[in-house]
């Protein structure tokens, strides 16, 4: 699944505006233009239900300001792994396999990950590489099956309590 940053601003743009008159935008030029300026910032750094509460919990502030990009990605940063699919998905893929070493995905999800042989012939210094194209192979077909292990476990890791 690819996450559409267009779709997520335009969302995040309709509900900041629909609660702050500030942020209406002046034609649907302007708002094409702002659209496509906070694809250029979120895009990567949010996804769609954790970007709508953003706004949400940002407007709950009886002193709110006219939210900006970057209080979107403070907030969907802020968000455990398993606050969505969609962010269960995207750490995965980019930081989760990354780990070979870890057992990340096994901590978090409860799937137990496989035990990849490294050939003789691969380097020393080309294991983690080896590694983690074997996780992400392993990863990918199985990706919403983990993702929603995830969303179901909630794991919290010790740091984090």
């Amino acid at each position: 699944m690819v996450t559409n940053y267009n779709d997520i601003a335009a969302a995040v743009l309709k509900l900041a505006a629909q609660l702050d008159a500030r942020m209406k935008p002046d034609g649907q030029d302007d708002h094409a233009a702002r659209k496509a300026a906070w694809v250029m910032v979120i895009e990567g750094r949010v996804w769609p239900t954790e970007a709508e509460a953003a706004v949400i919990a940002h407007y709950r502030n009886p002193r709110a300001f006219p939210i900006m990009p970057g209080d979107v990605i403070a907030y969907c940063e802020a968000q455990p792994v398993w606050s969505s699919i969609d962010h269960a998905r995207d750490w995965i893929m980019h930081s989760a396999v990354q780990m070979p070493y870890s057992g990340a995905i096994e901590a978090y999800s409860g799937v137990q990950e496989p035990i990849i042989e490294i050939p003789p012939q691969i380097a020393r210094e080309n294991h983690k590489a080896y590694l983690t194209e074997q996780l992400t192979n392993w990863a990918q077909p199985r990706l919403d099956e983990l993702a929603t292990a995830i969303v179901t476990k909630r794991f919290q890791p010790w740091w984090s309590k």
